[in-house]
């Protein structure tokens, strides 16, 4: 009465998968080769038991329910095991109408913590060379920093650096590569730091740029030139700005709802020198807002606007050597200033509000003041583009504006 042996962890991977167009022909074929690990736990902190019912023996009258009766079993202990199921080649077939075939393979191999460390791909029969993809790990480097904290955590399984090769002829060379180094920020989550990527007009050979070097996470400063840099993390380790180390212009994010959703996402511009809110919920988006109040008797986009008699709306740090383009709705009979300063006319209205745009030089804050409902208020560089939304939380966005 054992349990039946039946390995259900190694159901669900197609061995062969098979691809027909419209007329029902054949045109892809693709068979895996899938490999099996099965660990039997066979000590007696393991051991179980299955029972069976077999029979019951009754005391005397088996149609009366009070009738005293025995129920008899049939044991079997056994031990648990357990498994993993893993594809270690495909081969794909493509089927031709003029009948010709064209194949290719893909060979996959793990290693003892079950990641993927090289997959290797036809690439030129003629001249009998393959395509290597190589992967490192925490683990598979001694320095420290964020990958040494990463490894010493036991975070085995995000990649640090992919590499790819070409091999077969004797004379492996390097095509592409990408390396990020990590920090801890903050919180004390792990977060990538810097990517460096391979840069070349050519192959590398293996003898020029070198060997993998378990004490270097760039194995060739030469190649390997930094792409991008993480520059900053919010406090539940969202990204928040990061810039192109090659172009130099910076992406930036805002979140809100308990930072789980991005509220606004702008290119060229950094952290210091946006702000963003369409008062939905409790973040600030980098402006100050001196009332927690909302309105929701009229909004622009959303469910929610800002009354700017329960206060003002700030942001200082700006940089008075930047230009700023400050835009925000306000609904009829809204009185808004700038820094003191009349606004000017509407550039656009829709459904009862009206769009302001006010132009903003040599200044390091701003501020909003009047009475009357405002909403969607932002702030960046004239340079700079954002696009904001608003959401209804776990069921997702509900508005977006460019």
């Amino acid at each position: 009465y054992a349990p039946q042996d039946f390995r259900a962890w190694g159901l669900g991977i197609p061995k062969r998968i098979s691809v027909y167009d419209s007329s029902g022909n054949l045109v892809k074929r693709t068979v895996n080769t899938i490999a099996f690990d099965t660990v039997v736990y066979n000590d007696d902190n393991y051991k179980s038991l299955k029972l069976g019912h077999s029979q019951t023996t009754y005391n005397g009258d088996r149609n009366n329910p009070a009738t005293p009766k025995t129920k008899q079993f049939i044991g079997n202990d056994y031990y648990l095991s357990t498994g993993r199921a893993y594809v270690t080649s495909s081969k794909d077939t493509l089927f031709h109408i003029n009948g010709s075939t064209q194949t290719g393979y893909q060979n996959i191999v793990y290693d003892t913590n079950y990641n993927v460390i090289k997959v290797t791909t036809s690439y030129d029969r003629t001249r009998g060379l393959e395509k290597e993809e190589r992967m490192y790990y925490p683990y598979n480097y001694t320095v420290g920093g964020g990958i040494g904290k990463l490894r010493d955590s036991s975070i085995i399984s995000l990649p640090v650096s992919t590499e790819t090769w070409i091999t077969g002829d004797g004379n492996p060379r390097i095509i592409s590569g990408m390396a990020t180094s990590f920090r801890q920020i903050g919180n004390n989550d792990i977060k990538p730091d810097t990517i460096y990527a391979f840069e070349s007009n050519k192959p590398i050979a293996q003898a020029t740029i070198g060997t993998f070097d378990a004490s270097k996470l760039n194995r060739n400063t030469t190649y390997f030139k930094p792409q991008t840099y993480f520059t900053s993390y919010d406090s539940h380790g969202n990204l928040s700005e990061m810039k192109s180390l090659v172009s130099g212009l910076s992406n930036s994010v805002i979140t809100d709802y308990d930072q789980q959703y991005a509220v606004a996402k702008i290119s060229n511009a950094v952290q210091s020198d946006i702000a963003y809110t369409g008062f939905e919920s409790t973040g600030s988006g980098n402006w100050t807002i001196a009332s927690s109040s909302r309105d929701v008797s009229d909004k622009l986009t959303g469910k929610k606007s800002y009354n700017l008699s329960n206060g003002n709306l700030s942001k200082s740090g700006l940089s008075t050597s930047q230009n700023y383009l400050l835009t925000f709705w306000t609904n009829a009979g809204a009185s808004v200033t700038v820094n003191s300063n009349n606004i000017g006319s509407a550039i656009a209205t829709q459904n009862g509000w009206y769009l302001y745009s006010v132009a903003l030089s040599g200044i390091s804050s701003v501020t909003l003041s009047g009475s009357g409902l405002i909403d969607e208020v932002r702030l960046h560089p004239n340079n700079a583009n954002m696009e904001t939304y608003a959401y209804e939380p776990l069921i997702g966005v509900i508005s977006s504006t460019d």
